[in-house]
């Protein structure tokens, strides 16, 4: 028996293949959400991985090294990939810069700062 969706009443036959159905949804066109998480995933360990061997393997200051840029260069490119890979821009992802988010920026400096006062002075 072969699988069926229902749109508008009417009964249609699925005609994708084992493949294109574990890949995407039904009804949307997208990757399924396993899938952009995981190879999201893969690029942002790749990245690590590649950027501290490469800083490992060279003779880079320690001020260079304790920067983390492997782990920034991860993190923008886990960005990129979940905004292809999803059709979303990258505000859709959750990466906007708006109202909100700038007041949560400030709060979260402001604990931070708090918290590195209290540890100062105790």
């Amino acid at each position: 028996m072969r699988p069926t969706n229902r749109e508008n009443g009417a009964e249609i036959t699925d005609q994708r293949t084992t493949v294109e159905q574990v890949l995407y949804g039904e009804t949307d066109t997208r990757l399924r959400a396993i899938w952009r998480v995981l190879f999201a995933l893969a690029v942002f360990v790749g990245v690590v991985v590649l950027g501290e061997t490469i800083l490992s393997a060279t003779e880079v200051p320690p001020v260079i090294t304790e920067l983390k840029l492997p782990y920034l260069a991860a993190v923008a490119g886990a960005v990129v990939v979940a905004v292809r890979l999803g059709n979303r821009s990258a505000s859709g992802v959750g990466f906007g810069i708006n109202v909100v988010w700038l007041r949560d920026l400030a709060v979260g400096v402001g604990m931070g700062l708090v918290f590195q006062l209290a540890v100062t002075a105790i």
